[in-house]
């Protein structure tokens, strides 16, 4: 699409012709006469010079690479110039509802007859999510700069930008004292994924159909499945509150993208660690389990992590759904914004199973625009949560820094 535009500049030469005509008519004097002509003379020159400002000036996209949230993105662009003649400077705009700026110009100096230009565009990505760029608007003029020429070029591209993350120095992710001692000294096995053999115990909606024991299953009338020694593999879970009701903030500065980068934070580290790791939150209104070795789910923990968007799904339907998956001496991670009056049972029962739980508190007045009010003590906040929920919250405020709160166990 092609669109000439007159700018105020325009605007008022073109006024002053057709005022300048008009008196012509009315007062035919040499002068007036010349003065009219000169200047529709400029208007019609300038009007086909910035006709054939984008005349066989051809544009496509760079190789494209996704990026992420709290860095700049490059966005390269090919631009041609087809023509016998030189072009006159040109200016590149693109939406970019990912960026600080939204609006992305960017100016390019004057093409010299068949060049070939690579422009290297940076934005800094703010927002995370997938994007679909359209198009990209080249606009043009005349030199006098009486008209605009814009000419939309549809190139569609998808891109991705994952959620923001912490470097991680080191995380607490080992559980002490798995090995307990018998009263005779000698240390007794945790159950678990191992070599040797544990033991019998009841079937758990997460344990393999391998390991079901027929013959006990048989003597209780339900499924009893094998346990095994535990093994050296830390296992890692981390459940996400995306329950929209609880949001306090800005769009960028909220508590559920604050949790939402931790939880990334978390992800980047224990990739780079042996272990394993459950990450559940809310997705499409559905509850949605990602497991597996953590270098193997990253990129789907943080493709969830990048397109995942405040819901009314209740947090504790969430940790409810995978309650059962939970295995003794594994970590919880418990990312919330919410304040479940039942929350407390569910805390107790993974207490007693030998999961190791560790809850972040983001309430929504803590990052809102106005500062935290000062009468509001978190000792006292720490203590009615102790009373209450059985476990104390890391109170996580907008100005907490993410790698000092992982770091405490």
């Amino acid at each position: 699409m092609i669109l000439i535009r007159p700018t105020m500049r325009g605007k008022v030469m073109i006024t002053a012709a057709f005022i300048s005509l008009a008196v012509a008519f009315i007062n035919a004097s040499l002068t007036i006469c010349m003065a009219a002509a000169a200047l529709s003379a400029i208007v019609l020159a300038s009007f086909i010079l910035s006709f054939l400002s984008l005349y066989r000036v051809e544009l496509q996209r760079g190789p494209m690479r996704d990026g992420t949230a709290g860095s700049s993105m490059m966005m390269p662009v090919i631009i041609r110039n087809l023509g016998r003649s030189r072009r006159q400077a040109l200016v590149i705009r693109e939406e970019t509802p990912y960026s600080s700026e939204k609006i992305v110009n960017t100016a390019i100096a004057p093409l010299f007859p068949g060049e070939r230009r690579v422009i290297n565009r940076v934005v800094w990505a703010v927002r995370r999510g997938h994007y679909l760029l359209e198009r990209i608007t080249v606009a043009g003029g005349d030199p006098a700069g009486l008209f605009s020429r814009t000419k939309h070029f549809k190139l569609p591209c998808d891109i991705m930008v994952y959620p923001e993350s912490v470097k991680l120095s080191w995380m607490p992710i080992r559980i002490k004292k798995q090995i307990q001692a018998s009263n005779a000294g000698r240390p007794l096995g945790i159950s678990g994924i191992g070599n040797e053999f544990f033991g019998v115990r009841e079937y758990r909606p997460c344990d393999g159909v391998r390991y079901i024991h027929w013959k006990s299953t048989a003597k209780h009338k339900k499924l009893m499945v094998r346990e095994f020694e535990a093994n050296s593999i830390t296992r890692v879970n981390i459940v996400l509150d995306v329950e929209s009701s609880f949001i306090g903030g800005d769009e960028i500065n909220s508590n559920f993208e604050y949790l939402v980068k931790t939880a990334a934070s978390i992800t980047n580290y224990l990739a780079g660690n042996f272990c394993q790791i459950i990450f559940v939150t809310g997705y499409n209104n559905e509850v949605m389990r990602v497991s597996g070795e953590a270098f193997s789910v990253k990129d789907r923990i943080m493709t969830a992590l990048a397109t995942l968007v405040p819901l009314k799904i209740n947090f504790l339907e969430v940790l409810d759904a995978d309650l059962d998956y939970f295995r003794s001496n594994s970590i919880l991670y418990c990312l919330s914004m919410s304040e479940p009056d039942k929350v407390a049972n569910r805390f107790d029962q993974l207490l007693d199973r030998g999961v190791d739980v560790r809850w972040i508190y983001a309430p929504g007045k803590c990052f809102s625009a106005f500062p935290f009010e000062a009468s509001v003590k978190p000792r006292q906040e720490e203590k009615k949560y102790s009373e209450t929920f059985g476990i104390v919250p890391y109170v996580a405020r907008k100005e907490t820094n993410i790698s000092r709160m992982l770091m405490y166990g």
